[in-house]
């Protein structure tokens, strides 16, 4: 542990409030969105003419609509081992400004987002300063989605498969208050993924070992939304890493798909992402067991 002291020369307290305020709660990708943020003194006048500086800040959220609870709505899994192209955080608008006479500024940006792979949050945040230059923020955030509905994925409980076997995902659209949303036409591929290794010099004279992913589509299917789960059966061509992506487009054209991942096995072999830290990762085959049932374990 450690503490430390410190002394307060002197103290003033707020002589105002900052507040923001988006025009809505949520939006879509594609949408106008606007912040009002305002300024008032504690006895109720508003701060007139006083300085404000705003941002509206896109960063990373998270979401599931209603009823996706044994889905997959995330296309985090086909992205994992992918070139991350969707930026953490990153300024749509930013400003400096003076306060009306009703003491409120608006900020205003269009949400096109480029590269945006899921759920993210609009920030938008404030800060006023006083005419005695004591400056105050405030800030609020609403959610993006990437697109009018939510492409849902399940593939069943069943990790692990051989090379005989079909996978046979299931897949709805939702919207984001959980409504089904019917004729929708989804892509279903089931994607062979494995590494192209290769080992690269650093500039203390070691080695470091670089893993790209090689995609190579084995199967794809095609099916139409409707107020039930809609199928197909997509058959693996080799034993390995297989990512079962289902993609769609909204009205607007925003692109969406949602991944999960499950291994084949066979009598062949197959290769991983191979690192640094030379370990064996273990993998089971479902995320529980009861009494008397069998685990198997891959070793990679």
């Amino acid at each position: 542990d450690a503490d430390a002291d410190l002394e307060v020369a002197e103290y003033r307290p707020s002589e105002f409030t900052v507040t923001a305020e988006t025009d809505k709660p949520s939006y879509v990708r594609g949408d106008p969105a606007s912040c009002t943020v305002r300024g008032d003194y504690l006895y109720g006048a508003p701060m007139t003419r006083s300085e404000a500086h705003v941002s509206l800040v896109r960063r990373r959220g998270s979401f599931s609509p209603p009823g996706a609870e044994d889905y997959s709505v995330s296309d985090d899994v086909y992205a994992y081992d992918l070139p991350d192209t969707s930026p953490s955080e990153s300024v749509l608008h930013s400003a400096t400004t003076t306060l009306d006479a009703k003491g409120t500024t608006v900020a205003k940006t269009n949400l096109t987002m480029p590269a945006q792979r899921g759920p993210e949050l609009l920030a938008c945040e404030a800060e006023i300063t006083d005419l005695s230059r004591q400056a105050l923020s405030g800030s609020t955030t609403a959610l993006v989605h990437p697109g009018d509905f939510y492409v849902a994925l399940d593939i069943g409980e069943a990790y692990f498969i051989t090379e005989s076997d079909t996978v046979k995902p299931s897949v709805l659209a939702l919207d984001p208050k959980g409504a089904k949303v019917p004729g929708q036409k989804v892509k279903i591929d089931l994607i062979r993924r494995t590494w192209a290794v290769a080992r690269q010099k650093t500039g203390s004279g070691g080695i470091h070992r670089v893993s790209t992913p090689v995609d190579k589509v084995a199967a794809t299917c095609a099916v139409t939304t409707s107020q039930a789960p809609a199928s197909c059966a997509l058959k693996p061509g080799a034993p390995g890493y297989y990512i079962v992506r289902a993609t769609a487009e909204d009205s607007r054209k925003n692109p969406l798909a949602a991944s999960s991942s499950l291994y084949v096995t066979g009598e062949s072999g197959s290769g991983w992402r191979d690192a640094d830290d030379n370990r064996l990762e273990l993998v089971a085959d479902k995320d529980s067991y009861t009494v008397g049932q069998t685990a198997r374990i891959l070793v990679k």
